[in-house]
């Protein structure tokens, strides 16, 4: 991998882990909650919970500093001070926001008929997916603005 375009690497990183992570979530939901755990599910259920939302975290974070790496990084500091920069930076914190409510929205969507049907673990760990993807579009388009 070429060290002088970081982004690349940053990108890869972090889409292989948004898919591990999703991959992770979708193998393991319905195995640690079926019927034989049934004694165990509210506290199961909470640690599911703990553990789903750590991992969104930690997504959310890899692809801040993906963005940053892509926008801001790479441009060369004596470039970053003018105007023209800034308005640069307002113009992408635009669009990204507009593309990341545009998907937000699809996914909600996809995220309530799944609510409605979700009676298999499988459906539910669709759920739970759909809920991180949302999560994580929130904290990149958050980030990005401060």
């Amino acid at each position: 991998l070429d060290p002088e375009h970081p982004f690349v690497v940053s990108t890869a990183v972090s889409a292989a882990m948004t898919i591990g992570s999703a991959g992770l979530i979708c193998a393991l939901q319905p195995r640690l909650l079926r019927s034989q755990w049934a004694s165990l599910s509210p506290p199961l259920d909470d640690a599911w919970r703990l553990f789903s939302r750590a991992l969104s975290v930690a997504i959310m974070m890899l692809w801040t500093d993906t963005l940053a790496t892509v926008l801001i990084d790479s441009v060369p500091q004596e470039q970053q001070q003018g105007p023209l920069y800034q308005r640069m930076l307002f113009s992408v914190a635009l669009s990204l926001t507009a593309a990341c409510s545009l998907v937000n929205v699809r996914v909600v969507g996809w995220r309530r008929r799944l609510l409605s049907d979700a009676t298999k673990p499988a459906e539910r760990a669709l759920v739970h997916l759909a809920l991180m993807t949302e999560l994580t579009l929130g904290f990149v388009v958050g980030s990005f603005w401060t």
